[in-house]
């Protein structure tokens, strides 16, 4: 009985908390994101924190033009590995976390306005 209680709080505890959200951050405000190819919002977003194992390809756009990504995937805490045990194994498949947060770094424009990679330019300090 106090196994199955435990078990029982465990996954009130594992689906109470599918509410949770990372933030997308783009450098630019002016840039949209997407997630997997699909449009969440410009300059900032929400993606589902909690899940099973998965990868997502975070795409930063300005007009047709990509100017950042990055990928991140669900990984395991302290949490989800107590979940797991409490759980019979269940936690550590379904209660994977992204990160809290993720800035997307974005190229900085060059003067006459388009985009330009941050490896094509030269460090402040360095002359010609």
């Amino acid at each position: 009985m106090k196994r199955t209680t435990i078990a029982l709080l465990s996954l009130l505890l594992l689906f109470s908390s599918c509410v949770s959200y990372t933030q997308l951050i783009a450098t630019n405000d002016r840039a949209d994101i997407y997630v997997n190819g699909v449009y969440k919002g410009k300059g900032t977003a929400k993606i589902k924190r909690n899940g099973a194992p998965k990868r997502a390809l975070i795409t930063a756009k300005i007009g047709s033009r990509e100017v950042g990504n990055i990928t991140i995937r669900r990984k395991h805490d302290l949490v989800s590995l107590i979940v797991g045990y409490y759980t019979f194994g269940w936690g550590w498949i379904f209660y994977l976390h992204y990160p809290e947060s993720v800035v997307i770094p974005i190229e900085a424009p060059s003067q006459d306005g388009q985009y330009i990679s941050p490896w094509d330019t030269k460090p402040g300090s360095w002359e010609d």
